[in-house]
């Protein structure tokens, strides 16, 4: 399945999610943590991706995330991969005080960028703030998402 992953980078999600549980029920979590990195690319607003990888043994996941974290602080400007990891992070730690650090800087080094990621970004942190139950700042982060987004 790897295979039609790396011929077909736009496969259907599906196919990431299924590639990605093969590769867990096997004992291959590098492989399962890479297909499910792929796919957040390609897909970078899913949940279930977000799931599935924040569903991997506790171990690994702290290791890969950290090893990710690690890959930030050499690029700072690298907004797409804090927004990524701090999603993870929200779909691991149910919302905690270390994915709204991720989001927040993720936002801050965001700024020029476009308008629909921005978006994004505004969305992610809110769900972040919402899950740590902080509904009034967790609604202006919403609000701030709905107005950034392209018309």
């Amino acid at each position: 399945m790897t295979e039609i992953l790396t011929a077909n980078p736009h496969s259907p999600l599906q196919t990431y999610i299924l590639a990605a549980r093969a590769a867990r029920d096997i004992h291959d979590l590098p492989k399962a943590f890479e297909i499910c990195e792929r796919g957040t690319k390609v897909y970078p607003n899913s949940e279930r991706l977000e799931t599935l990888s924040a569903s991997l043994p506790e171990a690994a996941l702290i290791e890969r995330t950290s090893q990710r974290i690690e890959q930030i602080k050499s690029n700072l400007k690298d907004a797409e991969e804090m927004i990524a990891v701090g999603r993870i992070i929200i779909a691991a730690d149910k919302g905690k005080r270390s994915s709204a650090l991720v989001l927040g800087n993720a936002l801050l080094a965001r700024r020029g960028s476009t308008r629909a990621r921005n978006a994004t970004a505004w969305y992610q942190y809110g769900r972040c703030l919402a899950a740590q139950v902080k509904p009034e700042e967790a609604a202006a982060a919403f609000r701030k998402a709905l107005s950034v987004v392209p018309r």
